[in-house]
């Protein structure tokens, strides 16, 4: 955005985003308003006047006001619109990250419940092994199977959920169990990366996505496919362990940033990085695709679970990476407005 010395009308910020080539009308900017999706507009200067006061709204309204537009028709609701604001890196929304994340996850484990009854009360509870065998079955009754056969997949598709719940434990898996794992493709060798107990996520993948930029193996060969890590990161992991709210905001800021690109062309022309294109277009497709069908905490959830397999010290590199990144990009606007 063009700097802007005094505060922004309605509309101000239809014009901004005309020229981001947005469709925006001064009512939605009132609507998104009333909604709390902005930022509480300033006092006018200079003397009150009578009358109803014109809104006048601060820095980063603008940049919000653009983001909505682009993806607000998609979300269900202003609560889930405020979640993915608040994703996108704006503090306006004064939001509690870790209290608004517990009560998605107290949400969500109940739905599970109804699906497992055996589940405890809460995903903090830790679950014996009469219980999980209990869960087991049910969720193989109750949810597998009638997936499985509703969509015409393989029930392997399924295989992360009892790790999700965290039902699955590293130190049980032997004997018969282990020529389960083995049959989907994991071996007890863990001298080299794992193979994935999850087969059939990457064909999942191109049912949603299409064309991948990746090929199966790399996908799978990491964390992704070892039942330690997802035992450490399911449901239960992320409720009794803090999360790097930093990282999980910088990586979905990072899908965003590339996707936007995808729509500046006067940027994206100076960028050198190699395949950037693909990437761009696949990271909007999931993008898109996680607004009309995922709610932000469940992505919050995602992000949580790829940022606990990072080192702290990663973690920190994406933060400045992607405030590095974001300047880059600002300086190449700048440079083509003039």
């Amino acid at each position: 955005m063009t700097e802007h010395s005094e505060p922004y009308t309605a509309e101000d910020l239809v014009e901004i985003a005309t020229e981001a080539r947005l469709e925006v009308s001064t009512l939605q900017v009132g609507e998104w308003h009333r909604a709390g999706l902005l930022p509480d507009p300033v006092q006018p200067p200079g003397p009150k006047r009578r009358g109803r006061p014109r809104l006048l709204f601060p820095e980063p309204t603008p940049n919000a006001v653009c983001g909505l537009a682009r993806w607000r028709r998609f979300v269900n609701g202003n609560e889930n619109a405020r979640g993915w604001l608040w994703l996108e890196g704006y503090d306006h929304l004064d939001l509690d990250p870790d209290r608004e994340f517990a009560a998605w996850l107290k949400q969500e484990w109940a739905a599970y419940r109804k699906t497992c009854p055996s589940l405890p009360e809460s995903p903090e509870t830790p679950i014996d092994a009469e219980r999980r065998d209990q869960i087991l079955e049910e969720l193989d009754k109750n949810y597998t199977k009638p997936e499985s056969e509703k969509h015409g997949v393989p029930v392997e598709w399924f295989a992360v959920h009892p790790a999700l719940l965290g039902i699955v434990q590293w130190e049980e898996y032997q004997g018969e169990e282990w020529q389960k794992l083995e049959e989907l493709g994991f071996e007890e060798d863990d001298d080299t990366s794992p193979k994935p107990l999850l087969a059939g996520v990457y064909e999942a993948g191109e049912h949603i996505f299409g064309e991948l930029p990746y090929s199966q193996d790399e996908m799978l060969a990491g964390p992704s496919g070892n039942p330690r890590w997802l035992a450490a990161v399911g449901l239960p992991g992320l409720a009794r362990e803090p999360i790097d709210w930093a990282c999980v905001r910088a990586i979905w800021q990072f899908v965003c940033i590339v996707t936007n690109i995808y729509e500046i062309p006067e940027f994206a022309e100076r960028l050198e990085f190699p395949g950037w294109r693909l990437l761009a277009r696949l990271l909007r497709k999931f993008r898109y695709h996680a607004y009309s069908h995922f709610e932000p905490w469940y992505m919050a959830a995602v992000l949580a679970t790829v940022s606990k397999a990072l080192s702290g010290k990663l973690r920190r590199e994406i933060v400045q990476a992607l405030e590095e990144f974001r300047r880059e990009r600002d300086r190449h606007l700048a440079s083509a407005e003039e």
